[in-house]
């Protein structure tokens, strides 16, 4: 810690240059303005002209550069342009300049333009930082597992207070939010198996009910047979 002019430095001192001046220190310290031997920040294993200016990391550091001046941070954190260590997306493994630009993921999760995302089938589950997947019948989801956004082949959406439900075309989505088959006689319903929107064959949809013309009437539950010519309106005999 001496401001005289160091050529070279006994065993287990480093020669630090500034201004052409050299002195003997740690290899833990950097040479200030008036050529004393000051420590590094304690995350550095070197420095060099501020004690935050780090040339190497201790163990479990990584360097990280802005405007070329280092700083040891840990590797899922990023230097701010203030050179201050800040902590990456909860989702990012590793980033850079952003918390949410990152440059590695956690788990599962996918790299895409700098965002970690889950595949397209599948969901991130915030409780464990990593993708789950939609049920078997959705194409997409969010959230939870049966929050369909889109279906898969052979099934349609159905929405109930702001979910989504991949449901065959001949059901509803209950209270519950499970797909339910409508009445026999309904072909589509909603809200209730017998809420029918359309209906099978030759029956008419009357308000929310399908039924046979006046002339005919049910044979089975989706058709209709006509009455016998006298008759205006009949019913199945029992």
């Amino acid at each position: 810690n001496s401001s005289t002019d160091w050529l070279s430095c006994q065993s287990g001192f480093v020669l630090k240059s500034l201004n052409s001046i050299g002195s003997c220190c740690f290899s833990s310290q950097y040479a200030d303005s008036s050529y004393n031997c000051v420590n590094c920040n304690s995350n550095c294993l070197t420095c060099s002209n501020t004690a935050t200016n780090c040339l190497s990391c201790s163990a479990s550091f990584v360097l990280k550069t802005y405007n070329s001046i280092g700083t040891c941070c840990s590797s899922n954190q990023y230097v701010d342009t203030n050179n201050v260590c800040q902590n990456c997306n909860s989702n990012c493994q590793t980033c850079i300049t952003t918390s949410t630009n990152c440059l590695s993921c956690y788990n599962n999760l996918i790299l895409s333009s700098g965002t970690c995302v889950c595949a397209s089938n599948q969901y991130y589950d915030s409780n464990t930082n990593s993708c789950l997947n939609c049920d078997s019948s959705c194409l997409t989801c969010s959230g939870i597992a049966t929050n369909c956004l889109t279906c898969i082949s052979g099934y349609i959406l159905k929405t109930l207070n702001s979910q989504g439900s991949c449901c065959l075309s001949t059901q509803y989505v209950n209270s519950n939010h499970i797909c339910t088959d409508c009445s026999s006689n309904c072909q589509t319903c909603e809200t209730s198996a017998t809420n029918c929107l359309s209906c099978y064959g030759k029956l008419i949809l009357s308000g929310v009910t399908c039924t046979c013309p006046v002339n005919q009437y049910p044979a089975t539950p989706s058709s209709c047979s006509n009455c016998d010519s006298n008759c205006l309106t009949c019913s199945l005999s029992s």
